[in-house]
């Protein structure tokens, strides 16, 4: 949930900031560290879709969102559809997007 809420902000032109700390005895709860494990872990694979990017002016199919750094366009599936992604209006761009 937190990494959609992460791609949703970003393909939206904004960012996310958790708010995590210590306790009164300065200890960190093992819920938030396991939080921050799981989403560093994915930011390790992934965050070349996150980190400079922004909105797209492309409009995403059902259930995914795009973000966009320059030219390069990421697609973040929240739902796999089953069948195929219809990306609308990308039809014999892919090499203009990704150069």
């Amino acid at each position: 949930m937190l990494v959609q809420m992460l791609v949703d902000a970003v393909s939206k032109g904004g960012n996310m900031l958790l708010n995590v700390g210590p306790n009164a005895r300065g200890e960190f709860d093992p819920r938030s560290i396991e939080r921050l494990r799981g989403i560093g872990e994915w930011m390790r694979v992934h965050g070349r879709s996150i980190y400079g990017c922004t909105a797209s002016e492309y409009t995403p199919p059902p259930d995914c969102r795009f973000t966009q750094n320059g030219k390069r366009l990421y697609l973040h599936l929240f739902a796999w559809p089953f069948r195929h992604i219809y990306l609308d209006g990308l039809g014999g761009r892919s090499s203009t997007l990704s150069s």
